[in-house]
């Protein structure tokens, strides 16, 4: 029970959280927006906190909602904003890695307004060192445990997931974009298994993971507005495993905002 006009704190993914966050490689394939791009955000740098951080982020997925689902003149549609996120808090450092969709032709464009938009909302001239990260990922399969390795000790015991202590979180450690989330991943779960004519289980449990490759996967550059991928002293560096997989992305619908997606934005 918590005291009255505190936020709620979390040391770790619960059940409800880590069951979208391991089902959202195959469910944003299914439905055609992949998740191809990892960024961490070391937050902390900015100023924020264990108990600011959620809502520091929050402005930022507003402002890729908006983004993503603009349909520009020169460039392609990039679709409903399609994600995974998870906050941490080692050491008192708090930041956020970011797993989304941006259609290929559309990364130099997201990585020059992601900049700038951070430069805008924390009121800076120039990034910190290190304080953004932005990589390809090839086998999202394997990020996702990433994402997922703060779950609960005995979560991740059973479903074999290497556990890492996260820190302290306010509010909402880890979260899905609505078109990924419980509603859209459960029935597509329930229709591979009746393909496959297995009995229906218990729609919260895991997926078995996916072994994934190992390694270093390229840092994406972009601009001049992009600020070199060198980590700042004291600050974590962001593992990201380069994995291998090959995407098959949506038509671009023509003019205007995107369309939606067939199973919501």
């Amino acid at each position: 029970m918590r005291l009255s006009g505190l936020p709620p704190v979390t040391h770790a993914i619960g059940r409800r959280g880590g069951a979208s966050l391991l089902h959202v490689a195959r469910s944003a394939v299914a439905i055609g927006y992949p998740l191809n791009t990892a960024v961490t955000i070391h937050m902390g740098q900015f100023g924020s906190a264990w108990d600011t951080v959620f809502h520091d982020f929050a402005d930022l997925r507003e402002w890729f909602r908006r983004w993503s689902s603009n349909k520009p003149r020169r460039h392609p549609c990039n679709g409903p904003a399609t994600y995974a996120y998870v906050h941490e808090n080692e050491n008192d450092l708090p930041h956020t890695h970011w797993m989304v969709h941006v259609h290929p032709l559309n990364r130099p464009r997201f990585l020059r307004k992601l900049t700038l938009w951070l430069l805008k909302r924390f009121g800076l001239d120039v990034l910190p060192a290190g304080v953004l990260d932005v990589r390809d990922v090839y086998n999202a399969e394997g990020f996702k445990k990433y994402l997922a390795k703060n779950l609960d000790p005995h979560l991740a015991k059973l479903w074999r997931i290497d556990w890492e202590e996260g820190g302290p979180i306010a509010y909402r450690r880890a979260d899905v974009s609505r078109n990924l989330g419980p509603s859209v991943w459960k029935p597509l779960k329930a229709a591979y298994k009746a393909s496959r004519g297995w009995a229906s289980g218990r729609a919260t449990a895991a997926p078995t993971p996916t072994p994934a490759p190992r390694g270093h996967a390229a840092p994406v550059v972009a601009g001049p507005h992009v600020p070199a991928h060198v980590h700042a002293p004291g600050v974590p560096a962001n593992p990201v495993a380069a994995m291998a997989s090959t995407f098959h992305l949506p038509q671009v619908p023509p003019g205007g905002r995107c369309s939606p997606s067939p199973l919501g934005g």
